[in-house]
């Protein structure tokens, strides 16, 4: 670097920053986001010269393997299932979650990605006035009685590669291209909010 030059080459790399920065803002805006995913990552990969191929025909892997190895890795192995209630419901628990607050709760619905069941949002959101009963009692069911819907807790996993040739399960990283389903992360939100939340604010 020549003497006097470096405050112009630090300008200069500015420049070509920004360059970048808005061309790769360009054309990741021509991408629908919340409608094509894949498109989204195929052009982010794009843009940042890095491939999918990852020589995964490689690899002797089954989805049994991967499906145990993750079952394994995020289950706690001294895990004591709790009890089961041997008294009945009273009015408090089964009243937990009131009908319009589920009604507000849909109504409010933001986009979000649809779960296995393919419900979309949008469809809770504008059934909001039929579907707030129903799904009150149901998760003031599954609240008093501590079970969770099979259904609800169901969602699809893509192993995707961390390293260029994978070998074994652990090569894998485990991403939710199809999380739970929407009414199952409604519930949640009442948990974190109600018995999360609320304790440590007082």
């Amino acid at each position: 670097m020549r003497a006097g030059r470096t405050e112009k080459a630090a300008a200069l790399a500015t420049k070509i920053g920004l360059a970048i920065k808005d061309y790769n803002s360009a054309e990741l805006s021509r991408v629908n986001v919340m409608s094509n995913a894949k498109s989204m990552w195929s052009k982010v990969r794009q843009l940042t010269g890095r491939s999918k191929d990852q020589a995964i025909s490689q690899s002797t892997l089954s989805a049994e393997l991967l499906n145990d190895h993750y079952a394994a890795i995020s289950t706690d192995a001294h895990y004591t299932a709790p009890c089961v209630k041997s008294t009945c419901n009273n009015i408090d628990a089964s009243s937990h979650v009131s009908e319009w607050r589920i009604f507000n709760i849909l109504d409010t619905l933001r986009p979000t990605s649809t779960g296995l069941d393919n419900i979309p949002a949008w469809f809770l959101r504008i059934g909001s006035p039929i579907f707030a009963a129903p799904l009150a009692d149901i998760m003031n069911l599954s609240l008093s009685s501590s079970t969770v819907p099979k259904q609800w807790k169901s969602a699809s996993i893509l192993p995707t590669a961390k390293v260029p040739a994978p070998y074994s399960p652990a090569d894998y990283r485990p991403i939710s291209n199809r999380p739970t389903s929407v009414i199952s992360r409604i519930l949640e939100r009442v948990v974190v909010r109600d018995f999360i939340s609320i304790p440590f604010l007082t």
